[in-house]
């Protein structure tokens, strides 16, 4: 049995005061307040990276738009392979490549 099997996810197995699980009820749609925007442009203005801050952000904007994701997803076909079949020590330090 994975860690990532469904029942090692605490989230996965706590059931709401109704007794279904709580994971059905989760939107899959984020709100902002505005504050990680106002954080990145004030960085940006004085040059300083919060990439983590701006990716969070950027990921909120598409999170908040489900009905454009929604329809792209019958549109749009998603990769073929979705399992890495390189060398994963290469990949994630590249001292020990061989190139």
């Amino acid at each position: 049995m994975s860690i990532l099997d469904p029942d090692h996810i605490l989230v996965f197995r706590y059931k709401d005061t109704d007794g279904q699980p709580l994971v059905e009820k989760i939107k899959d749609s984020a709100g902002q307040k505005g504050t990680g925007k106002w954080t990145a442009i004030s960085a940006l203005e004085y040059g300083m990276p919060v990439t983590l801050i701006g990716e969070s952000v950027f990921a909120r904007c598409l999170s908040s738009i489900k009905d454009e994701r929604v329809r792209a997803s019958g549109v749009l076909r998603g990769p073929e392979q979705t399992t890495y079949s390189g060398d994963k020590k290469v990949t994630f330090n590249p001292r020990l490549s061989t190139n």
